[in-house]
């Protein structure tokens, strides 16, 4: 049975993936993404740098069926923006750390 993904379910309800990365870099990284129009890649950085390894399979099968279609559905939007906000948030509040140092 498959799981059907919403904006209210993806709150991390999965394990965190722990790595060890450096929080301004991946700040650049996205910040070069955004000038792209590479959202969808950006909610993959995010998730890879900060999310849990469901936030990681939601957002490249995000990614998988933008490419697809070719075009944003807004139901696949609204997940991403969720997944999105929620890890932006945390990428913001490791640099202030980071740079704080």
């Amino acid at each position: 049975m498959q799981t059907k993904h919403t904006a209210e379910n993806t709150e991390a309800s999965a394990v965190k993936v722990t790595r060890k990365i450096n929080p301004l870099s991946i700040s650049k990284r996205y910040l070069k993404n955004e000038d792209e129009n590479a959202h969808s890649e950006n909610v993959i950085l995010l998730a890879e740098a900060f999310g849990t390894q469901e936030d990681i399979s939601i957002s490249k099968s995000i990614l998988e069926l933008h490419y697809e279609l070719n075009h944003m559905p807004y139901p696949l939007s609204k997940i991403r923006g969720v997944i999105h906000n929620r890890l932006y948030a945390v990428m913001i509040d490791a640099c202030k750390r980071e740079e704080s140092k």
